[in-house]
């Protein structure tokens, strides 16, 4: 009899602390259903789901209930999903990239990844580095697992010529310069002293001047135009010898050597 009337206690206890607690629960359960609804129709799919689950529980009148039950089985199949994998430039999986969804961090676990319908970025990372790679994609209502597979590529090396390389010079093509200044200066000297032995000649003798009488003036003449072609054939070398050199030429660039009177014409032909 006494165990009898301690359930009939216990019961009675219980079933005033269920209508004390109907009140707020209602309320919530209530709550729960309009936002799920508002954002069904803003397309916020997952948060309506969360919301009209809370409203689906056994402690909401069944009414409410009833229709939220209803609702979440028409939004669910809604919700798009998408898996994201990450491979190199062999199509081998990369485990080792940090992937973020909508600046969200998310697990490379061959997972599918619950999303709202719209517009949305995924970034890979790898060691700390910037983003090796971006995509942008849309979701579509109803499109369940989808495969977004992401591409990552080598980086190329920075060049480092971006700098014109320095002029490479041979020792050969210093030597051909020193010979060619040399004789240049060579040439001066005996230009200057054949013109000033023309100039005697013409006080002192000319026009009945004798052949041992000029033949010191023809001699340093002669002398001058050989050293004039000498030197400048040794300069027209050591700019071939430098040109021959440097480690990247360019293939229309050639010189070439013409005779001229009393010696030679260096000249340099190449395409800009």
């Amino acid at each position: 009899m006494r165990v009898v009337v301690a359930a009939l206690i216990a019961c009675t206890y219980a079933s005033s602390v269920a209508a004390q607690a109907q009140p707020e629960d209602k309320a919530l359960c209530v709550s729960a259903a309009e936002h799920g609804q508002k954002n069904r129709d803003d397309g916020r799919l997952l948060e309506a789901q969360r919301e009209l689950l809370a409203c689906a529980r056994d402690a909401c009148p069944a009414i409410v209930r009833k229709s939220c039950v209803e609702w979440l089985s028409e939004i669910e199949p809604r919700i798009p999903s998408i898996v994201v994998r990450v491979v190199d430039a062999s199509d081998r999986d990369v485990r080792r990239a940090q992937v973020s969804l909508d600046g969200k961090p998310v697990s490379l676990d061959g997972r599918a990844i619950a999303l709202d319908p719209g517009p949305h970025r995924i970034d890979v990372q790898i060691e700390q580095r910037p983003a090796a790679a971006s995509h942008d994609f849309l979701a579509v209502e109803g499109e369940s697992t989808r495969l977004v597979r992401i591409e990552l590529h080598e980086a190329a090396p920075l060049k480092a010529a971006s700098a014109s390389p320095g002029l490479v010079i041979p020792a050969g093509s210093w030597i051909l310069a020193g010979a060619g200044a040399l004789a240049l200066s060579s040439f001066a000297y005996l230009a200057v002293s054949a013109s000033d032995k023309h100039a005697e000649l013409m006080r002192s003798c000319a026009p009945e001047c004798s052949r041992e009488e000029t033949q010191a003036g023809r001699d340093r003449a002669l002398a001058a135009d050989l050293t004039l072609g000498a030197g400048i054939a040794a300069l027209a070398g050591a700019a071939v010898w430098t040109w021959l050199a440097q480690p990247a030429r360019r293939p229309d660039a050639r010189a070439t050597l013409l005779p001229v009177h009393g010696g030679a014409l260096a000249v340099w032909h190449s395409r800009f």
